[in-house]
């Protein structure tokens, strides 16, 4: 003996095109929901470096730092690469950004709050005075075998372009000795993106401002 029951679904394919819509409109709502991330994370990531480093709002926003590349079309598969070299200080309002021909100090806010010194040029004494005139006739030698870091020129041809940066002369050997002039560097923007000074708080405005695009986004789906 067997029994069987019947179910009958009222207005069966008015149901099954509403279903239907609803999963239209779920993907579009993914979609929307994608595109304003990949549309607004960047600025979401610079406002928080801008919070931490002293570089320019300008120069960061204009992509004279680094660059970021957006990559994936799913939720799993997003990313942001973020790419640049190591920058010089002059992008972290370096002061003096040119030699003064006599003694001078450079400073710089790599960390916001933490106006530093980071070279310069002290006052000659009288024994370095004394050995310019011996050092041009081949008497003398360095005082030292570095110097701090000092400001060069870049001979960058433009005249909008960065004419001075700090170096530092180092002795190295390699059959003889001879002098070394490297390039001061600070952080670069990938390290500014991703580095722990930066990634609570990163992490903090996507959580908050994407989950608002995402409630607003999924509230137009479910009315």
């Amino acid at each position: 003996m067997s029994r069987s029951i019947i179910v009958e679904i009222q207005r069966f394919e008015a149901v099954q095109r509403r279903m239907t819509q609803m999963h239209r409109d779920a993907e579009s709502a993914l979609q929307r929901i994608l595109s304003d991330a990949k549309e607004r994370v960047p600025g979401w990531v610079n406002q928080e470096i801008l919070k931490v480093y002293g570089v320019d709002k300008g120069e960061l926003a204009g992509g004279k730092l680094g660059s970021v590349r957006i990559s994936g079309n799913t939720v799993h598969s997003l990313k942001f690469i973020y790419k640049g070299r190591r920058l010089t200080p002059v992008h972290f309002n370096m002061k003096e950004d040119a030699p003064t021909g006599g003694a001078y100090t450079i400073k710089a806010t790599i960390i916001k709050g933490q106006r530093k010194k980071i070279g310069g040029v002290k006052k000659l004494s009288k024994k370095q005075r004394k050995n310019i005139g011996r050092n041009y006739t081949h008497q003398g030698i360095h005082n030292s075998p570095t110097s701090p870091n000092m400001l060069l020129s870049t001979k960058a041809r433009h005249a909008d372009a960065i004419q001075y940066i700090p170096f530092q002369r180092t002795q190295q050997v390699t059959r003889g000795q001879r002098d070394v002039w490297k390039k001061f560097t600070t952080v670069s923007l990938p390290q500014m993106a991703t580095g722990e000074r930066t990634a609570p708080g990163i992490q903090r405005a996507i959580d908050e401002k994407l989950g608002k695009r995402v409630t607003h986004h999924l509230n137009r789906v479910i009315r």
